[in-house]
């Protein structure tokens, strides 16, 4: 949404105009400016030029169909996107919600069924920041409560926030939320991995939100790209400010000061942090998570509905979770596949983890993971004294080169010295 617009906007691509003026009709009766769109090659440059907080698109559409359209509006928004299907077409329904469709009806021409699920999406997008991520991260803990204050408190900054936490956790997901949340600017959102930080570019045509994904694995020349970059946004105009948001598993700070991370950048990026918790810590909220990662799996696998018994939800409360939100997405997504009738039991549940190799993966790359959150830690408080920390750790000196080296800690002065 521009400067000019204080309405959200939602985009109805779709070729029947009878369609397309009913629900524009009754969406700005709810608020919202319509953009309209006959065919796909209009639809994504309406995406482009406007980034409406709201799509409808058939899959019918002439030029770029609409799932190849819901491709390319997915790796720039996370807005809602309903897209109808023709009726029967189950692998391009199932396509559909893998590739990130918010809900996927089965022909549109029922208007009725149409309606109502866009209505329940713009009352989504309509919400208050505060109830929108109540759907978003449920759950009535305290860690998850204070979690949702501080992602509402920071969509109304423009400044770099850090999402700090275990593999699994749902890091970049959190970060996107926040993308999606803040200010009244519509902005394109650029995930940038570790690959990618020297070639992405900051100076885009229009405002853009960046998520640096796993940070502390970045090359130290774009380490040193990005800081410069966050220097000269942070004396540029608000309204044409470069929104960043990163994302890791270590204390940036620590692995400067062992000289493992730029320090300039980790200063830059650590002014703000949010931690995110490991799912052990808030396994009382696992019914609404459950469902929440049910409901999404149903719709990518094409169930009807996914419900879990009691017993079931208790089962999954007693395992560990080592691998976080990602383990538990994983687990819910082959439950919901291996369950026929929709009903999971505690049986299905106990079936399915006995034959779940995932969890021996997640639990090494949790050991390895707190190994070296742990390996940080002690190179901070030693001063990097690779003696002291073998000596604490009880190890010999070489297995803690050897596991420093492993995890890209060791600064290469050591190494060539070692």
């Amino acid at each position: 949404m521009n400067a000019s617009r204080t309405a959200p906007t939602a985009l109805l691509a779709h070729p029947s105009d009878s369609l397309r003026q009913s629900l524009a009709a009754h969406l700005a009766r709810l608020g919202f400016d319509c953009l309209e769109a006959i065919d796909g090659v209009d639809a994504w440059e309406q995406f482009r030029r406007h980034h409406p907080n709201l799509i409808l698109a058939t899959h019918r559409l002439s030029g770029i169909e609409g799932l190849e359209f819901l491709v390319r509006v997915r790796s720039s928004s996370t807005a809602p996107f309903l897209l109808e299907v023709p009726a029967g077409d189950v692998g391009t329904a199932v396509l559909a919600a893998r590739s990130g469709a918010t809900e996927v009806l089965q022909d549109s021409l029922r208007k009725d069924g149409l309606r109502v699920v866009t209505e329940r999406l713009a009352k989504e997008v309509l919400a208050s920041p505060q109830s929108r991520l109540c759907r978003l991260i449920p759950g009535k803990s305290a860690v998850l409560q204070r979690l949702r204050e501080k992602i509402a408190s920071m969509s109304a900054l423009r400044v770099p926030v850090l999402f700090v936490g275990e593999p699994g956790t749902g890091r970049t997901h959190l970060a996107c939320i926040l993308a999606d949340l803040r200010s009244s600017d519509e902005r394109r959102l650029i995930r940038v991995s570790a690959e990618a930080a020297q070639r992405t570019r900051v100076s885009q045509p229009e405002p853009v939100d960046f998520v640096l994904s796993d940070v502390a694995g970045f090359p130290r020349c774009g380490q040193e790209q990005w800081s410069r970059h966050l220097a000269e946004a942070d004396v540029a105009p608000a309204e044409s400010r470069v929104q960043v948001m990163a994302t890791t598993d270590a204390n940036l700070r620590a692995l400067a000061d062992i000289g493992s991370f730029d320090r300039t950048l980790a200063e830059q990026l650590s002014r703000f942090t949010i931690e995110v918790p490991p799912l052990r810590s808030y396994l009382s909220d696992l019914r609404p998570l459950v469902q929440l990662l049910a409901a999404g799996a149903a719709s990518r696998l094409g169930r009807a509905t996914a419900t879990f018994t009691p017993q079931a939800i208790a089962t999954l409360q007693e395992q560990p979770w080592p691998g976080n939100v990602q383990q538990l997405r994983e687990t819910v997504e082959q439950l919901v596949a291996f369950s026929p009738s929709g009903r999971v039991t505690k049986a299905c549940v106990s079936t399915v983890l006995s034959e779940s190799a995932r969890t021996v993966i997640a639990l090494r790359r949790s050991r390895e993971a707190r190994q070296r959150t742990e390996l940080v830690t002690l190179l901070h408080e030693t001063g990097g004294n690779l003696a002291e920390v073998a000596r604490r750790l009880d190890l010999s000196r070489g297995a803690i080169i050897y596991r420093a080296q492993k995890f890209g800690l060791l600064p290469e002065r050591r190494r060539r010295s070692a």
